[in-house]
């Protein structure tokens, strides 16, 4: 439980002061799926929203709150708009080739 909870706010500590450009969609997307893809799991019993967990980041990045409320909901319009083959890499799915 300290692990998990240590190592994210190590990582939040670590993007503290570093506010990324973050003024295109892909940009945004791209961020926000590298940071989905750094997190560890959270320990048995807490919760916590990508949302709540996200908007964290994005203030320890030196991002106000109504700019980080902003980016939240321009990732879940962009959430909303990918095919469910796009949505966990932000890349277009490849067709199996036949042999």
């Amino acid at each position: 439980m300290r692990t998990a909870l240590a190592g994210l706010l190590a990582s939040v500590l670590l993007l503290q002061g570093q506010a990324p450009d973050l003024a295109g969609d892909s940009a945004l997307w791209r961020d926000f799926s590298t940071w989905v893809a750094s997190l560890q799991p959270l320990p048995p019993g807490h919760r916590s929203t990508f949302a709540q967990t996200y908007g964290l980041t994005l203030r320890a990045r030196g991002l106000s709150a109504p700019e980080s409320t902003r980016l939240l909901q321009r990732i879940q319009r962009l959430h909303r708009s990918l095919p469910p083959a796009r949505l966990s890499t932000g890349m277009p799915c490849q067709a199996r080739q036949r042999p």
